[in-house]
């Protein structure tokens, strides 16, 4: 197995803009300091991209990564899934998952995973667990080997903090060329997590181990950082950098890396949308634990959408914003608000479409 070291230069693009109302995509250009085995260390440009079709109950994904390192070398990895979300609005929930991925470089033997996930999740608001069996088939050195996993997460949310746990236990086997016998590979990796969301700033750290019982899979450490500024509603300057582990299943070696990079989306960013004439102010910023609005001199803020069966809800007010804690499902929500008993509106930062009987709904996207 290579190993890899990733240092991105200081400037990359990314690019984003909606392709209709359940359709998205982005890519990325830029340029990486790159060290690997077999390859001389080189500055590599590289290019990703990734698509994403977005439903009530499903999320659709593809993501592509290619980079050109000196001498012709070149690597790339891909991959896709697909994500079904049972109903949200209960203490006990499911969804299930679906993935292939590719990774390959010149000159080295393709890597390839197909897998499946099924989760069960129990929790309300932004506290919550979920246990988790996944399983399929993987290639990274010498024919194709079966794996099992099994996963237990938690999580706890409070103001703009969210706090995490996981704890994923995988077995599977390697055999190193196609006349040796087969060695069973078997390890558990344990992972913190923690992110900020609020305003203008996002900042998230992640940092774990890994016990394995063979040196293709050695037992490690790693941790990363990451922190993005909203320079204006459509433009944040993203740092990042850090070391990730070596991903046994789909092939990938583990990296330290380093980037600074300019990040430019379509849509806006809710904290920072300008507000306009209409709707008295009023702006929404939605995640998948919370919705927040901002409504000056409100006395009562309620909200009904498709994920409360179109039914009101009050919100709590905490300092200078309106708050309910709520979990939502991956995808598109229409949703309507009203303030102090008046009539349902929508917030002036979000995108309107026609409802089926003709009136005028608010959007947001729960990645």
């Amino acid at each position: 197995m290579r190993r890899a070291r990733l240092i991105p230069f200081l400037f990359c693009l990314t690019i984003s803009r909606p392709l209709g109302a359940q359709l998205q995509a982005s890519g990325e250009l830029g340029v990486s300091r790159v060290k690997q085995a077999a390859i001389p260390v080189s500055n590599a440009p590289t290019f990703s991209a990734t698509v994403d079709g977005i439903f009530p109950r499903a999320l659709i994904r593809t993501t592509g990564l290619v980079s050109r390192a000196e001498i012709d070398r070149w690597t790339a990895q891909g991959a896709a899934s697909a994500t079904l979300v049972g109903p949200v609005d209960r203490p006990i929930r499911w969804d299930l998952s679906a993935a292939v991925s590719g990774f390959a470089q010149t000159n080295a033997r393709t890597a390839s995973s197909a897998e499946g996930l099924g989760r069960l999740l129990v929790g309300a608001g932004r506290r919550g667990a979920a246990f988790g069996l996944g399983g399929g088939t993987r290639r990274a050195d010498a024919g194709r080997q079966p794996f099992g996993s099994a996963s237990l997460s938690g999580w706890q949310g409070f103001w703009h903090e969210m706090l995490g746990v996981d704890v994923t236990v995988v077995q599977t086997a390697t055999t190193l060329t196609d006349d040796s016998p087969r060695v069973g590979l078997f390890y558990t990796d344990v992972a913190a997590n923690w992110r900020h969301d609020h305003g203008r700033f996002s900042i998230g750290a992640v940092g774990g181990g890994r016990a394995s019982n063979n040196v293709l899979a050695p037992s490690d450490g790693w941790g990363s950082v990451d922190a993005s500024v909203w320079l204006a509603p459509h433009v944040a300057l993203v740092v990042a950098g850090g070391r990730s582990p070596q991903d046994v299943i789909r092939g990938i070696p583990r990296t330290l890396y380093g980037s600074v990079s300019f990040r430019f989306s379509s849509l806006p960013r809710p904290s920072l949308a300008r507000p306009r004439s209409r709707s008295g102010g009023m702006r929404l910023e939605a995640t998948r634990e919370y919705i927040e609005v901002r409504a000056d001199s409100a006395t009562q803020v309620e909200v009904m959408g498709d994920f409360t069966d179109w039914t009101p809800i009050a919100l709590e007010r905490r300092g200078d914003v309106w708050r309910i804690e709520r979990e939502l499902s991956p995808g598109l929500h229409r949703l309507l608000i009203r303030v102090d008993g008046g009539e349902w509106t929508t917030p002036v930062n979000l995108p309107r479409a026609k409802d089926d009987l003709g009136g005028v709904v608010g959007l947001i996207t729960v990645p």
